[in-house]
C-alpha cells in the first residue's frame, strides 16, 4: 500500500507539511492505500472474489486520530493528521510519535468535513450527512522508525432505491427521512452508536424524465439489527414542505456492507394506495432485491 501525505499533524486540528519528530520521537507511516470494497460491483456478481480498492477510487477524505489511555478506563487523543483527494500524496500518512502505545483510527469517506474523532467511540461527521465510509480501528506499538499498512473496511449500509417508471417533469428532487440507523460510529464496535433521524435530499437526475432512476442513502446499523422505517418524498422543490408523490417503507432490513435494494413504480399509482416494495441484498457490495 504505497501512498504518501505530506500533511502531518502537530496537534489535535492542524497539520503541517514539514513536520520534523522531536527528540525521542520515532517516524511512523500509516499507509492506508487500499480498502475493503466488497460491494462495489454494480452487476452484483455473487461468485466475485473479494477484491481491494484504491482509496482515491472511492474516497474523497481521510481522517487519522492517534490516542492514548490516560489509565484503565480513559482515552485521549493526541493528535489527528486530514487529507483530501486534492493532496498529492493521499493515502500515505506520516508523522512522529515516541516510543510506546497507541490506538489508531482512520475513516475515510466522502463528507463535505473532516470528522469529527474526539474519542473514537462516538465519530460524527459535518451536519450528520452519511457517505460511503470506510474504517481502521486498532492498536500498535511504536518502537522503532516503522510503517503500518492498513486496510480499511466499509462501515455502512446503503438502501437503494430504483423507480422504474419515468418521472413527472414537474419533480426536481427525492426526498428521503429515515430512522432506525446511526449517524455517529463507533469504530470500537464497527456499528453505529445513537438512534439518528436522518435527512436526504436528491436531486432528479435529467435521464429520469425518460427512463428509471436509482437514488442511494447510507446509515451506519445498529448492533441489534434494528430495521429502518423510511418515508420518500417526491418534491418539486428541496425547500417544500410538502410532497406532491410520497411513499412509506417499513420494516427495512440493513446489514453494514450489504445493499438492501427496493425497485418498482413509485408514480404509477396514488400513494395512499399502500403499494409494497420488494427488496434485496449483496457483499460486492452484497445486497437483498425487494420490488415495491
Amino acid at each position: 500500500m504505497c501512498a504518501s501525505c505530506e500533511k502531518a499533524a502537530i496537534s489535535e486540528d492542524e497539520s503541517n507539511d514539514n513536520e520534523q519528530p522531536q527528540k525521542g520521537e520515532i517516524t511512523v507511516v500509516f499507509g492506508t492505500n487500499d480498502i475493503d470494497n466488497a460491494f462495489a460491483n454494480e452487476q452484483y456478481d455473487s461468485q466475485q472474489s473479494r477484491t481491494t480498492t484504491p482509496i482515491k477510487d472511492l474516497c474523497t477524505r481521510i481522517n487519522l486520530a492517534i490516542y492514548v489511555s490516560d489509565d484503565a478506563t480513559k482515552i485521549k487523543k493526541i493528535k489527528s493528521i486530514n487529507q483530501d483527494k486534492s493532496d498529492a500524496s493521499f493515502g500515505q500518512i506520516k508523522t512522529s510519535l515516541a516510543k510506546g502505545s497507541y490506538t489508531i483510527v482512520v475513516v475515510a469517506h466522502n463528507g463535505e468535513g473532516n470528522a469529527t474523532m474526539t474519542s473514537p467511540s462516538e465519530i460524527s461527521f459535518k451536519d450528520n450527512k452519511v457517505t460511503d465510509t470506510f474504517y481502521y480501528y486498532g492498536n500498535i506499538e511504536v518502537d522503532d522508525n516503522t510503517k503500518f499498512d492498513l486496510t480499511l473496511k466499509r462501515a455502512v449500509a446503503m438502501v437503494r432505491l430504483v423507480v422504474k417508471d419515468n418521472t413527472p417533469t414537474n419533480i426536481h428532487n427525492m426526498k428521503f427521512y429515515y430512522t432506525g440507523g446511526s449517524s455517529t460510529f463507533d469504530a470500537t464496535t464497527g456499528y453505529g452508536c445513537v438512534n439518528s433521524r436522518q435527512t436526504e435530499i436528491r436531486t432528479v437526475p435529467n435521464s429520469a424524465y425518460t427512463s428509471e432512476s436509482t437514488y442511494d442513502i447510507y446509515t451506519f446499523p445498529h448492533v441489534d439489527n434494528k430495521k429502518l422505517k423510511i418515508e420518500v418524498s417526491a418534491l418539486e422543490k428541496a425547500s417544500s414542505s410538502k410532497a406532491t408523490y410520497g411513499r412509506t417503507i417499513d420494516d427495512v432490513s440493513i446489514r453494514r456492507n450489504y445493499i438492501t435494494r427496493y425497485s418498482g413504480y413509485f408514480y404509477g399509482e396514488d400513494p395512499s394506495t399502500g403499494r409494497g416494495f420488494n427488496m434485496t441484498t449483496d457483499d460486492e457490495w452484497q445486497y437483498d432485491d425487494y420490488e415495491y
